[in-house]
């Protein structure tokens, strides 16, 4: 006799779908997904096949760079940056110390020198000023830092002309301008490119120094002396037979600006000590005049007249 299964005998199976404790089933769920990732994230076309709708999202980054976390990090690598103090804070300044430290060549102790007679020499507040009457050989210390910046650059640079021949200002601020548009390299701490931008940071640091301590009346005269000027005739000399003596720039222009500032201040004083330095000087001074430059042919200037 044949037997026929019923329900009871062979129950019918449940679902997955039956027993999520939720109640709500895998295919409702899927539903609800593709909803809302249609609300989210619009088709390409709606009811009207000829309108196209694309999808928009925010901007948070510029070309997939978040910039905020660089500028976190530019803000923590400032904070960590030591920062002189003010004039009156740094309490009893001790020249001869400071003299010393320079004739000491430490990179260290020169550093420090150079920073606090910067600093204290740039405040120009009454009652702090340097007087180089009282500072024994504050002036002859400073030049012979300066001379040997000049030498380690000098033997580091090519030269290109016999003649002096220093670009315009008009041209040098020119292509300051372009070259702070570009991108620098900067050379790896204790490589031979980083110690010659040390360098020129050091040479133009003394020159700021001597630019400021010419603003004081009784200075004047021992800034005129011949060891300053044939030392300036010296680096213009190099300036404009060398090929880019002070690496940047940059730091020609600020070089030029201390220069015609420190000349103009002692111009009263000054004593041409020869026939060499007159020509330097005369031809970094006519790098201010309007272009086009002036030529020299037989020892004899010629001015191009202007059209």
């Amino acid at each position: 006799m044949q037997v026929t299964p019923t329900g009871e005998a062979f129950p019918t199976p449940v679902s997955p779908e039956q027993n999520r404790p939720d109640g709500v089933s895998v295919s409702s769920r899927k539903a609800q997904n593709d909803a809302t990732a249609a609300l989210r994230y619009p088709a390409p076309f709606h009811a009207n096949p000829e309108e196209y709708l694309p999808c928009t999202r925010e901007m948070t980054a510029y070309g997939g760079i978040d910039v905020n976390v660089y500028a976190k990090l530019g803000a923590e690598l400032e904070s960590w940056k030591p920062n002189l103090p003010s004039p009156y804070e740094l309490g009893n300044i001790d020249i001869h110390a400071l003299t010393k430290s320079l004739q000491s060549g430490i990179h260290g102790e020169v550093r420090l020198a150079l920073d606090t007679l910067a600093l204290v020499t740039a405040a120009a507040q009454p009652g702090l000023y340097i007087d180089l009457r009282l500072c024994d050989d504050l002036v002859e210390t400073l030049i012979d830092c300066a001379e040997e910046q000049v030498d380690l650059l000098v033997e580091n640079t090519v030269e290109v002309s016999d003649e002096i021949l220093i670009t315009s200002y008009e041209d040098v601020a020119r292509a300051c301008r372009i070259e702070k548009m570009a991108v620098r390299h900067v050379p790896a701490f204790g490589s031979p490119d980083y110690e010659l931008d040390r360098a020129v940071d050091r040479l133009v640091c003394v020159t700021t120094i001597l630019r400021n301590l010419s603003f004081i009346p009784d200075n004047q005269k021992l800034l005129a002396d011949d060891t300053v000027i044939k030392f300036l005739c010296v680096v213009l000399r190099y300036l404009g037979t060398r090929n880019m003596l002070l690496r940047t720039q940059t730091n020609t222009l600020d070089f030029m600006k201390d220069v015609i500032t420190f000349l103009s201040n002692v111009a009263t004083e000054v004593e041409i000590p020869g026939r060499e330095q007159a020509l330097c000087l005369l031809q970094f001074l006519l790098a201010f005049a309007p272009s086009p430059a002036i030529t020299v042919a037989d020892d004899r200037l010629y001015f191009t007249p202007r059209s």
